[in-house]
């Protein structure tokens, strides 16, 4: 076989000064400058001296592809070292090329290693010895014979992984260092043969790439992998992690597809390979789909087919093979599977389901009912279940899909947050297809009463189909469907019954079972009807007993029968009642009860309602929630309290009603952290209107049981409080305070000295002093006369030494004035006594009133003291 060649060689002269260059090329459409160019864009670096990279001393082969004027030419280059040396004395290498315009290889194809073999030593080229024509001996079936054999050896797998990662980027092949030159030559034109030989027109490989140059090489034998290059160890396990789903992986599965048939001779590698190379039209790496569908060519059905087994096809390669009549070299089973995954494709198309139609088998049903179940589980899966349904109208078997798709929302859900969803799904489906005169001819009295049969042993889709119904039908609409509903059985009817109140269809009351009942069965239900309720002809007849039904099933389970995400739905519709119709108090009231019990950090829904009217109104929507909350509990007790005097909207009444409730709440058997709470409510309400200390009958009763609590000092300091105004005599104040000292012990002289400072009670001289004599004659209270002058003696100091002390100072110092002088003794006695006690303010009027006292007697002892402190 002769093709026309053009050749060149690169290199420096012996003794030669210049750097490498053409030192001679043949006389063709090539020029040196050409040649400059191939040499450069395929060089892979200089060779090592001692050839441990390379596997010994011979030379590297290098091939890739050039254009130029429009032709693409495949180049081969042989970088040998020679005996030469340049005028450095450094040795000199020889850089032989042979390029083949890549049209002559279209209709006589020839491997690497041919083209390698026809290269005329560097001596000869030197020379400027070209020849004319490539002699190669036409031996293609040798040839591929031989690559077919080295990549059995090999392992076919490990060929065809190395031949698909070439789809993805280069490869750097490791440990060929043991391969001869000529033997690495055959293994890359083995790994290469295993792609479409049009590839030739852009691959580039080469035994031996040095990492450290900026080469392009796509497949080669390197010392190490480069950033951008997969390291494949040569001869070890294939290297399949391909990018999930991209064409590398695709291309690696169908060569595997053929070489392991199921039900037919397998393909050789030499079949394979003869394929192959019969497609020699040029392709370039960046489209492996042109690759991919080199492959299908040789037997797409099978490939398509063994692909859509393991779920790995494209659904237009299966919907193509029908269009175009090609199932025919399948059997009957392969045919099946095809179809089979057409319907549980997640890409499902009405084509896919026309293909399945003028295909049917009865085979198919179960298969159908499995792709409509696992659709369930897809957010975006409706409309591939409607295109399913309608599938199984044209089979006659609607209700029996249909039925297959309610029983699947409603067992084995795959979590817990999907169950409600493939309900809302299921049921959605059911009223689309729901028997009506447009499909009514597909349904049969058995259907029929198959698919209400399961609506009625689930409670929670039953309400799903009736909630989609509610908001999607006309009145009249939904009247029939009510009555095929009803006509199920009797279970049926009073799970109804409830919907047709909301809908103001109905004039029976809505029990709290009803209403329970549907609260179980899911979240959604009880907003959704409280909606209609809303939404209905006639809300002022049904609003108030579907409300009531919800009202009357929190109350009896506050932390069962209404989810929190139900409370956070319908009471967004509330405020909407405002603008149709207020409820009474008592409803609002009940109402407000339910959202605090389950929610006690939130404003009751009707408060902003509320606010605004007379308090004739709002005093009985208060006292609901008081006796309300009692009759659920303490717990429930202390947080409508809470919330009552955290709003401040506590009238007197039913202030009055929730200590009446507390009363009995502490007369009850509760437990401590219970009762301790409802005490501390007690105390907080009595600080708020102390008033209710007198007006109550019952409060000696919660003093003895204050006491025995250990909370009846907080109440004696509110009475205190409420007596020490300027209206109350001073005998009257002194003798309480006695009386709490008798009472409490030293425990309560805190007390009394915090709430005398705080109220100011004693800001006159007159006042203090009778409130101290009163004290020291200890003629009230009960208190000894000894222990009612130390009582005495430690209210005046501790007063002293309070707010009142610059009042104190002013009173001693118009003593000191107006008395004689032999009584400044006593006077600066009893200051000597509280001194410790005295602030700076106190001693600054002291010291103006030393200046005022220049020349008394005693004055120098009290200046010595002064400047003492």
């Amino acid at each position: 076989m002769n093709l026309r060649a053009e050749f060149a060689i690169r290199s420096k002269q012996p003794g030669d000064t210049q750097e490498y260059r053409v030192l001679a090329a043949s006389s063709g459409a090539l020029q040196a400058e050409d040649f400059e160019a191939i040499l450069r864009k395929l060089s892979v670096g200089s060779a090592p001296p001692n050839g441990r990279s390379v596997g010994d001393d011979a030379p590297v082969a290098t091939c890739g592809t050039y254009t130029a004027s429009g032709d693409t030419y495949v180049a081969v280059i042989r970088q040998e070292r020679t005996e030469l040396r340049d005028s450095g004395g450094r040795p000199v290498s020889a850089y032989c090329c042979a390029c083949v315009p890549y049209s002559e290889l279209t209709s006589n194809p020839i491997g690497y290693l041919e083209v390698y073999r026809c290269i005329p030593p560097h001596e000869e080229l030197r020379k400027g010895v070209f020849p004319q024509r490539l002699e190669v001996e036409a031996l293609e079936i040798k040839r591929l014979q031989a690559d077919a054999a080295l990549i059995d050896r090999v392992g076919y797998e490990f060929c065809a992984a190395v031949a698909a990662r070439l789809l993805e980027g280069g490869v750097a092949l490791m440990r060929g260092q043991d391969l001869e030159q000529r033997k690495r030559l055959e293994c890359l034109q083995a790994i290469a043969s295993l792609l479409p030989y049009g590839a030739r027109a852009t691959l580039s490989l080469s035994t031996w790439m040095q990492s450290a140059s900026m080469h392009s090489i796509r497949l080669g034998f390197s010392d190490q992998a480069r950033r951008h290059e997969t390291r494949v160890v040569w001869g070890s396990t294939a290297p399949t992690d391909f990018a999930p789903g991209g064409g590398a992986e695709q291309y690696f599965r169908m060569l595997l597809d053929l070489r392991q048939l199921d039900g037919v001779e397998p393909y050789s590698i030499l079949d394979i390979l003869t394929h192959l190379e019969a497609q020699r039209e040029p392709l370039g790496f960046d489209a492996p789909q042109r690759f991919i569908r080199v492959l299908y060519a040789l037997n797409e059905p099978y490939l398509v087919w063994k692909a859509a087994r393991e779920r790995r096809a494209d659904s237009r390669h299966v919907r193509n093979l029908f269009h175009e009549r090609r199932t025919d070299a399948l059997g009957e089973a392969q045919l099946l599977d095809l179809l089979r995954f057409l319907l549980s494709s997640r890409q499902l198309t009405a084509e896919d389901v026309r293909v399945a139609s003028d295909n049917w088998r009865d085979i198919l049903w179960p298969d159908l009912l499995d792709a409509a179940r696992a659709r369930l589980d897809d957010r975006d899966g409706a409309s591939a279940l409607d295109m399913l349904c309608s599938l199984a109208s044209e089979k006659g078997g609607l209700a029996r899909l249909l039925d297959a798709i309610l029983q699947a929302a409603v067992t084995d859900p795959p979590s817990e947050q999907e169950p409600h969803a493939r309900r809302q799904t299921a049921a959605s489906l059911l009223l689309a297809w729901w028997p009506t005169p447009g499909v009514e001819d597909r349904w049969t009295p058995q259907d029929l009463r198959s698919v209400l049969g399961s609506l009625a042993r689930h409670r929670a889709l039953l309400y799903d189909f009736v909630l989609a119904a509610v908001r999607r039908l006309s009145p009249s609409e939904l009247d029939a469907v009510f009555a095929r509903l009803e006509r199920v059985g009797s279970a049926v009817a009073n799970d109804l019954s409830v919907f047709e109140v909301a809908r103001g269809r109905s004039r029976e009351d809505v029990s709290g079972e009803s209403v329970r009942r549907l609260a179980s069965a899911g979240p959604g239900y009880v907003p959704a009807l409280v909606e209609m309720a809303l939404s209905s002809g006639t809300v002022n007849e049904s609003l108030d007993r579907v409300l009531g039904g919800v009202v009357a099933c929190a109350a009896g389970h506050p932390d069962a029968c209404i989810r929190r995400d139900d409370l956070e739905a319908w009471r967004a519709l509330l405020p909407r009642l405002g603008a149709v119709r207020r409820p009474s108090p008592r409803l609002t009231a009940e109402i407000d009860l339910c959202a605090l019990l389950l929610d006690p950090g939130s404003p009751p829904p009707f408060l902003t309602l509320q606010l605004g009217e007379p308090m004739y109104i709002f005093a009985p929507y208060a006292e609901v929630l008081v006796r309300g909350a009692r009759a659920l509990g303490s717990a429930a007790m202390v947080r409508v309290l809470n919330w009552l005097i955290a709003n401040d909207c506590a009238s007197l009444r039913c202030t009055e009603n929730a200590l009446h409730a507390l009363d009995g709440l502490l007369a009850a058997e509760a437990d401590a952290t219970e009762r301790n709470k409802a005490y501390l409510y007690i105390l907080s309400m009595v600080d708020r209107y102390p008033d209710l200390l007198d007006e109550s009958s019952f409060t000696e009763q919660w003093e003895m049981r204050l006491s025995n609590e250990g909370y009846a000092l907080r109440v004696a300091e509110t009475r205190l409080r409420k007596r020490l105004d300027s209206h109350t005599p001073v005998p009257e104040a002194a003798g309480h305070c006695a009386r709490l000292v008798t009472e409490h012990g030293r425990t309560a002289e805190q007390v009394i000295i915090r709430v005398l400072n705080e109220k100011r009670y004693l800001d006159s001289v007159e006042r203090f002093r009778e409130f101290r004599e009163t004290l020291q004659l200890g003629q009230e209270g009960g208190l000894s006369p000894e222990k009612s002058q130390q009582l005495a003696a430690r209210l005046e100091e501790a007063v002293l030494a309070g707010r009142l002390a610059p009042t104190l100072s002013r009173m001693y110092r118009r003593a000191v004035i107006k008395e004689r002088i032999g009584n400044l003794e006593k006077s600066i006695a009893s200051l000597a006594g509280v001194a410790e006690h005295l602030r700076e303010d106190d001693l600054a009027a002291l010291a103006h009133l030393l200046k005022k006292l220049q020349g008394i007697g005693p004055q120098k002892g009290l200046g010595a003291w002064l400047r003492g402190r």
